[in-house]
């Protein structure tokens, strides 16, 4: 029910579809260059698309309160007859969903720009840094997810014993 998917829920799902496809790419390199690009991949490239769906899960679990916004309006008739109300939430739904895309392809960009330097001999250790800024990034969005996660089940958990109450 989307009524009750959490904002931690929709970071979730972007964060294990890009797990899985960085799985489906490593599959590829192993056929193409051979296990001895694997362990370090396994490490690097998976860490790298799981921070690349933080931001995109992030940005497009911000994205979803504006339809929420737009649905409590018209129920509460506020915003019944003013399209501009529901214009504005749906191009700010639609700016977070791209602030999402970019975010995640700004991060992959510099993840792969660092790999493709030639006679880059501190590869390795910039790739760390990419990796760690992400996961440290990323750490703040799923603490801030989770914080509004709460608040949001413990909103509707009261609003279901109510409903149930009066039945």
């Amino acid at each position: 029910n989307s009524e009750y998917d959490l904002p931690i829920a929709t970071m979730y799902y972007c964060l294990m579809t890009s797990a899985a496809f960085a799985i489906v790419e490593n599959i590829r390199y192993l056929i193409s260059y051979g296990d001895g690009v694997l362990f370090i991949r396994g490490l690097t490239a998976i860490l790298a698309h799981m921070v690349c769906g933080v931001i995109m899960g992030y940005f497009i679990a911000k994205s979803r309160k504006f339809s929420k916004v737009i649905l409590t309006e018209k129920i509460q008739g506020l915003s019944l007859f003013d399209e501009s109300a529901e214009m504005k939430a749906k191009i700010n739904r639609i700016k977070f969903i791209l602030y999402g895309i970019f975010g995640a392809a700004a991060f992959h960009g510099i993840y792969d720009f660092n790999l493709s330097l030639l006679y880059n001999v501190y590869s390795n250790f910039t790739t760390f840094i990419i990796i760690l800024a992400g996961l440290i990034i990323g750490h703040f969005m799923i603490k801030e997810l989770i914080k509004e996660s709460k608040e949001l089940r413990d909103e509707n958990y009261f609003k279901d014993i109510e409903h149930n109450k009066y039945k």
